[in-house]
């Protein structure tokens, strides 16, 4: 419901979030993103079977602000193991 969320609303429309220029934030994460993608080194751990498993080509970011900007690529829906 919009009532629940009309003080991120509220702030946002004053230009009083955390990450003021949320929109160049995103763009330094996409580009990091696709910088460390073409990283192929490393190997999976085998040292936990549900590690193992996991596709060595998925990978995503997700972030989340303090005050609930929120930002998503790549792969960031697939669920892991940590």
């Amino acid at each position: 419901m919009i009532c629940d969320r009309i003080s991120i609303i509220e702030r946002l429309l004053i230009n009083e979030l955390i990450i003021q220029n949320f929109k160049e934030f995103k763009t330094e994460i996409k580009e990091l993103y696709e910088t460390c993608k073409l990283n192929k080194e490393g190997k999976i751990s085998n040292a936990i079977p549900e590690l193992e498993k996991a596709n060595p080509e998925s990978f995503g970011v997700s972030v989340c602000s303090i005050d609930g900007q929120r930002y998503n690529i790549g792969d960031s829906d697939v669920k892991f193991s940590v």
